[in-house]
């Protein structure tokens, strides 16, 4: 019982061999064969990490996963990452990318979420299964997409509010003396 593999290839025709060197070329074709025999199977699998950059100027956003599987069979992750906003409002649902994970073996998979018009602070929650029994695989960042320019106009809004604020305060011409003591020391 388990998982068994193997890989069928077809070469057509001979192998050339190259003038003034011992080497040779042969054109090849091969499909992967992957068997599940039924029977005392154990499925186990770990993910290994669930990623992206936690600040992005735009979309696409690549999530990066990582599953190591150690049973006796490949697995195939399936699922979504459902991506939510700062107050828990559901923005997206992506379905995963899964891939085969071969027993005693990592596979990397990547996921991409066409992002449009996004800004501000999510989370992409990993919401996933694996193997005939369904076993779960979850997992949960937080990331954030604002543009550069935004973050500049926000800065130079904030000064200028400061700025506005303490002219209220000190009185304008008391103002504009810290402001040449400033900027002259």
């Amino acid at each position: 019982p388990g998982g068994h593999y193997a890989s069928i290839l077809f070469q057509s025709g001979a192998e050339t061999k190259i003038q003034g060197s011992g080497a040779s070329v042969a054109q090849r074709v091969g499909s992967l064969v992957l068997l599940r025999v039924s029977g005392n199977v154990d499925e186990k699998a770990v993910l290994e990490s669930f990623s992206t950059p936690s600040y992005n100027e735009r979309g696409p956003i690549k999530f990066l996963m990582r599953v190591k599987n150690d049973s006796n069979t490949h697995i195939r992750p399936e699922g979504t990452i459902v991506i939510t906003d700062l107050f828990g409002k559901k923005i997206d649902e992506i379905p995963l990318d899964g891939r085969n994970v071969l027993p005693g073996a990592v596979r990397k998979m990547t996921t991409v979420w066409e992002a449009k018009n996004a800004l501000g602070i999510y989370t992409a929650t990993l919401i996933s299964t694996y193997g005939q029994k369904k076993l779960p695989m979850t997992a949960a960042i937080k990331f954030t997409i604002i543009p550069k320019m935004v973050l500049i106009l926000w800065f130079v809004a904030a000064i200028a509010i400061i700025g506005f604020i303490l002219t209220l305060i000190m009185g304008r011409e008391r103002f504009i003396k810290v402001l040449k003591v400033m900027f002259k020391g």
